[in-house]
């Protein structure tokens, strides 16, 4: 471990570190505290060979022999020879051992010195001790050389002992560093511990080879604001999902996978937060997307958005009997989610055996319609390890991605979700990386710091006036005027009275005080009066018949100039009384096509008007209403026929306001014509004898490897190859086309046997 990975070590592990160290130095302090002071005392003794003559040879020898006798002194001073009579004298109430486990003495190297220390809890007690070995130990050794003749040894008291000041143990700043040191060796030793045992996912090295889509960061304000279209758009959290929507772009570019499934191996990873906030991540980007809360146990799309699962929803569809599931059906199911576009199908009532609905031909046909009426179909499915569902759907889906709670799910999870992915036959196309801790000296831990944000935080928001400031209706109400020219030409007069109107208008801001019978009352003239301008287009036609009447038609008149005209009213018990401000003409969103007819929004909804709704073709069906969106769905045309659809606002001491859009149904599917089925060596051999290059053909098989061969002018051949003598495989045919409906067949051949 080099010095840069011990910090990274102590970064991740700080708070053990501090909590390991402040017990340390705690348990140190308290032992000091309650640790009886020892007082010592020191009292020095001088050993010395004594000579007659001055002889400095001799004086050499002398201070030799000195020297050995005293390391042998400092054995023996604390003998019984020397203390039993300093125990008698003192009177002292210890054992020799007990004595003399108090009694320390030191030679120091090159000297003649002995230094003998005492230790006693007693000052005074401790020197007297000290001074009586001294002098005890003068006649001690006496008695040791006697008999001697070659020299006497003399052992003399040079420094007495004294009663110290101040405790010799315990040493109150030395225990609190050691506390302090095993403390924090205690904390490196846990964090190298949880280290090894720790098994929890952190990293793209734990993924099982699994490619990581996306790592999302943990921000502590999702729970007030979950979805991304509630936080600044250059947020880390909005930019995580914004490079999972391209990641999962990019996957498969060629055959991009349209039904994705969100999967998780426990509850609470944030897994319906994450298939949410993708899915409006795709619907921001322009693709229609449709999202299903598939976790028929425990819904919680209701937890993050205004929408309820009690309302007819995905178990409802399930329950339906199979004829009446279609494109129109799903489309009324659904209600759009805010501004953003998303089309969202909620759980519906919970069912008692949602394996068993999920387990219905039901479920492939919803998907398979779906897949033909949205770009993306996001699935939320409950956690895989607790129950089937999700392993279900995942048979029907082009893909799953798994959703991981960084530093919380386990290794063996992942293996277990890939596991049951794989038994099943699904394919896992990603993980996506959750709730990955945003503290600094977590993130090397995850391998994850990245600058998502760019920048943009540390700039004031005014210098985004175009993403941040809300438009103010000052420079509303001066872009008013303007398209009025370019729809009457030859009315350009009502211009100059919406904006200067000096005594209507006092105020510098007009619509801070607004008046609106002179503000809107010119509008509806230049607007709605371009009647006669369709009246002239129409005429051009080849088919008089076709001309609309002006305004008679429109509102009083019960019969319809178009062929088939259905109207439906919607009336509000809060209609006000006055009209402050005039609505808005009635706008509607890009027509869907289907297999008989197309569907529609009226995106700019609101109750408390009157609506009609006629179609020149087939039938119009009104969907429940959304928050701002009201769903229309015409059906019964023929396919690749036209219809237009017009919605009129009738509202009291108002002009009828009126749009139309025009939608057609898609073309009837290509039939194709196939040859006989030729049986080979390893597989069959099949033939596509009408090919069309304007249609996109795409063959799949359940056994074997298709090939498809380069076409000839009028045939399309495909060969099965890798089967087995006499083995049967299936082989599904996709045949699509912008604006027709699709084609699927299924061809059964056997390999020569």
């Amino acid at each position: 471990m080099d010095l840069k990975e011990f910090y990274r070590l102590v970064l991740r592990n700080l708070i053990l570190l501090l909590i390991t160290t402040f017990v340390g130095f705690s348990s140190s302090y308290v032992i000091t505290i309650f640790q009886t002071p020892m007082y010592e005392s020191t009292i020095q003794l001088f050993v010395s060979t004594p000579s007659s003559a001055v002889d400095i040879s001799a004086l050499a020898q002398g201070s030799s022999f000195s020297q050995q006798r005293v390391k042998s002194y400092a054995q023996v001073i604390n003998g019984s020879a020397t203390l039993e009579p300093v125990i008698q004298k003192l009177k002292l109430p210890y054992s020799v051992q007990e004595l003399a486990s108090n009694v320390k003495a030191t030679a120091p190297l090159d000297t003649v010195l002995i230094n003998v220390s005492v230790m006693d809890a007693d000052p005074i007690t401790a020197a007297n001790i000290a001074n009586a070995i001294g002098y005890q130990f003068t006649s001690t050794a006496s008695n040791l050389e006697f008999g001697d003749q070659v020299a006497g040894i003399k052992v003399s008291v040079v420094k007495a002992a004294i009663a110290s000041s101040s405790p010799a143990s315990p040493k109150k700043l030395l225990n609190l560093l050691l506390g302090i040191i095993l403390g924090f060796g205690l904390g490196l030793a846990l964090a190298l511990v949880r280290i090894i045992f720790d098994n929890t996912i952190k990293n793209e090295e734990q993924l099982e080879n699994v490619p990581l889509l996306a790592a999302i960061t943990f921000d502590k304000e999702a729970k007030k604001k979950p979805l991304i279209t509630d936080i600044d758009r250059y947020a880390v959290r909005s930019e995580a999902f914004r490079t999972l929507r391209t990641n999962l772009q990019f996957i498969n570019p060629d055959s991009p996978n349209k039904v994705i499934a969100l999967t998780s191996a426990s509850p609470s990873e944030g897994k319906t937060s994450t298939a949410v906030n993708l899915a409006i991540a795709l619907s921001l980007a322009g693709h229609k997307t449709l999202f299903i809360e598939a976790d028929m146990r425990r819904p919680k799309l209701s937890k993050y958005t205004n929408l309820t699962h009690r309302q007819f929803g995905f178990a409802d569809l399930l329950a339906l009997p199979a004829s009446e599931i279609s494109e129109s059906q799903i489309f009324q199911s659904t209600r759009a989610l805010g501004d953003s576009g998303l089309q969202v199908i909620s759980a519906g009532d919970l069912p008692a055996n949602p394996s068993e609905l999920l387990n219905s031909q039901n479920l492939e046909t919803i998907l398979d319609l779906s897949r033909n009426m949205f770009d993306y179909v996001i699935i939320d499915t409950p956690p895989i390890l607790a129950v089937t569902d999700a392993a279900i759907i995942a048979t029907k889906s082009d893909g799953v991605l798994v959703v991981i709670y960084a530093g919380n799910t386990v290794t063996s999870q992942l293996k277990g979700v890939l596991t049951a992915i794989s038994q099943v036959g699904a394919n896992c196309i990603g993980v996506v990386l959750n709730m990955i801790p945003t503290r600094a000296r977590d993130y090397d831990n995850y391998g994850y710091r990245y600058g998502y944000s760019y920048g943009y935080k540390y700039r004031s928001k005014s210098n985004y006036g175009a993403y941040y400031a809300p438009q103010t209706k000052e420079l509303k109400k001066e872009k008013a005027p303007a398209p009025i020219p370019s729809v009457q030409e030859k009315a350009p007069t009502p211009a100059p009275v919406v904006i200067a109107e000096p005594v209507v208008i006092p105020e510098p801001e007009p619509v801070v005080i607004p008046e609106p019978e002179p503000i809107f009352e010119p509008v509806p003239e230049p607007i709605f009066e371009p009647v006669p301008v369709f009246e002239t287009k129409l005429t051009s036609e080849p088919e008089p018949e076709v001309i609309p009447e002006p305004e008679p038609e429109v509102v009083p008149e019960p019969e319809p100039v178009a062929p088939v005209v259905h109207r439906h009213m919607i009336d509000s018990s809060d209609k006000p009384k006055q009209n402050v401000f005039a609505p808005n003409a009635p706008t509607f969103d890009n027509p869907f096509s289907v297999a008989n007819g197309f569907l529609v929004n009226l995106t700019n909804y609101n109750p408390t008007y009157e609506y009609q709704i006629r179609t020149t073709a087939g039938r119009v069906k009104i969907g429940q209403a959304g928050e701002k969106s009201l769903p229309l769905t015409i059906s019964g045309l023929t396919p690749g026929q036209s219809a237009k659809v017009e919605a009129t606002i009738v509202k009291a001491s108002n002009p009828a306001l009126v749009s139309e859009v025009t939608g057609s149904a898609l073309f009837e599917a290509f039939k194709p014509s196939m040859g006989k089925v030729v049986p080979t060596l390893n597989g069959f051999r099949l033939t596509i004898t009408n090919y069309d290059p304007a249609f996109t053909f795409t063959a799949t098989s359940n056994k074997g490897t298709v090939n498809m061969r380069t076409p000839s002018e009028n045939s399309l051949p495909f060969s099965i190859s890798d089967l087995n003598p006499g083995e049967t495989a299936i082989v599904s045919i996709k045949i699509e086309r912008p604006g027709y409906i699709q084609a699927n067949i299924k061809i059964t051949g056997t390999c020569q046997r």
